[in-house]
């Protein structure tokens, strides 16, 4: 850094990673699995207009 000072180090913990926040577990995965459906779904789309060229 330009000040010459040396940079600090944090560790930072995901919030979602929190014992408090363990209720919404299931709920990530399922959020995780349709946002992946959706990319899949995407991707393919777009492949298949690639291929028809």
């Amino acid at each position: 850094m330009a000040t010459g000072m040396p940079v600090a180090q944090i560790g930072l913990r995901p919030w979602y990673a929190e014992r408090l926040m363990a209720h919404i577990g299931a709920q990530m995965k399922d959020e995780e699995h349709a946002i992946t459906k959706r990319a899949v779904a995407a991707y393919e789309e777009r492949k298949a207009v690639r291929d028809a060229r």
